[in-house]
């Protein structure tokens, strides 16, 4: 599972059946058919700036060059593998049952705890040693930080009511 499927799993709603999975593939398949447009404007971004004689040092410029190009390359993949599972019903139904697998899901879920504790005690501790150097490194860690809990939060409230 990845984090699409975290989040689909956290909001999903309905019952375990083929027309809901088809649903939550065709969903995924959309997410990552505008993550590749995305991904295909961040490679474009060094063009632009080029084209329009934008001030953009040329560290940033390979750095947007590579991350869209990367981005539009997984998003074609993924969303080519997921298109081939919808049309295929055996790998389909692999994707399914591996899908719902409780199993699974807890230990989705319980990775996901732990790495949101370790981004927020890393967050923690360069906001505060980052912060001696960098005024506003501090500020923008410490609302990176708030950001975090506040999503948690507002997620635990809005799930706590659905379930």
């Amino acid at each position: 599972m990845n984090i699409i499927d975290a989040f689909f799993t956290a909001c999903q709603e309905g019952q375990n059946t083929d027309e809901n999975f088809r649903r939550f593939i065709k969903t995924r398949c959309l997410i990552f058919l505008v993550l590749g447009i995305l991904g295909f404007f961040t490679a474009l971004l060094p063009w632009l700036a080029e084209t329009f004689a934008w001030d953009i040092n040329a560290h940033n410029l390979g750095y947007f060059s590579g991350m869209g190009s990367g981005l539009f390359g997984a998003s074609v993949v993924v969303y080519f593998r997921l298109r081939r599972t919808l049309k295929n019903p055996e790998k389909f139904r692999k994707e399914r049952v591996k899908y719902y697998d409780e199993r699974l899901r807890e230990i989705t879920r319980r990775a996901w705890a732990l790495a949101g504790f370790v981004l927020l005690i890393s967050l923690y501790l360069v906001c505060i040693v980052g912060g001696l150097f960098y005024p506003i490194l501090h500020i923008i860690l410490a609302g990176l930080a708030l950001l975090l809990l506040g999503s948690y939060c507002i997620a635990y409230w809005v799930l706590s009511k659905k379930m």
